[in-house]
């Protein structure tokens, strides 16, 4: 500040050291929208511009210094196009402030309507399990979609929820897991029990899948090392061989033999 013949004149330099780090926001697509909006809002809350984004802070009002302001919008419009994709930048590219991008992208994506309300109750009744979508993912979409639904009003209690997600494990790889669901105490049947059963058994297929005919190989070798060549003979004279159904070999010595892996690791389980 300078003071010259009685007059003063001020200079001010606006200098902010805020740093967006937006890699750990997947960019929106339009079918993320409602998780998209919840990293980002906090993103802004942080910063401390969420006022300016959806509009409680005018750049007009009474005490706003706008050069803050206009710094503060600035700031906020580069986080959003930071974390947009291209075709949802394209579609907000008329917008002049960040409120303005904001109110935009809510009006589109955010679903409140009546036909949209149905629309999300389709959706929400339609997920299953699919080769590509694992009973994780599955439960994290039903989930989305419960979510939306719930913020629209919609009643849908825990006890619905996991209902919901347990019929979408339809496929009868799936038996014995509904089977073992059915079976834990009503009050602890929890999404958040829920969630660790299907983890739990993702990694067991996943190992089970994994599983060499190397392996295979090394098991069915422990297994017949437990024994004597004697009671080996007598289990063999009692045993029918799975590929050509006569007595007194087991299948892998078969000359008759044309199994898989796979095959292999179930008759090591019945011998």
């Amino acid at each position: 500040m300078s003071t010259t013949s009685g007059t003063t004149s001020t200079t001010t330099t606006i200098v902010t050291n805020k740093k967006f780090d937006a890699s750990s926001i997947t960019k929106l697509t339009g079918n993320n929208f409602r998780v998209w909006k919840i990293r980002i809002t906090s993103l802004f809350i942080s910063h401390k511009l969420m006022g300016i984004v959806d509009g409680t802070q005018k750049r007009n009002a009474a005490g706003v210094n706008q050069d803050l302001w206009d710094q503060g919008n600035n700031e906020a419009l580069t986080a959003l196009y930071l974390c947009m994709g291209d075709d949802e930048v394209a579609t907000v590219s008329g917008c002049i402030t960040a409120h303005d991008v904001w109110s935009k992208l809510n009006a589109i994506y955010q679903m409140t309507s009546g036909e949209s309300k149905q629309a999300l109750w389709q959706q929400y009744y339609s997920v299953h399990t699919t080769p590509d979508k694992s009973p994780v993912q599955t439960m994290v979409e039903i989930q989305n979609y419960a979510s939306q639904l719930r913020s629209m009003g919609a009643v849908i209690d825990q006890e619905m929820e996991v209902a919901r997600i347990i019929s979408s494990l339809m496929d009868d790889k799936y038996r014995q897991f509904r089977e073992a669901w059915r079976s834990v105490d009503v009050e602890k049947q929890t999404t958040a029990l829920l969630l660790s059963r299907l983890k739990t058994w993702e990694l067991e297929e996943e190992a089970s899948n994994n599983m060499s005919s190397t392996n295979l190989e090394e098991s069915y070798k422990a297994f017949t090392a437990r024994f004597t060549k004697d009671e080996l003979a007598v289990m063999k004279k009692n045993t029918t061989c799975h590929v050509c159904n006569k007595l007194g070999h087991w299948k892998n010595e078969c000359p008759e033999r044309t199994y898989s892996g796979a095959y292999m690791a179930k008759e090591v389980r019945k011998v």
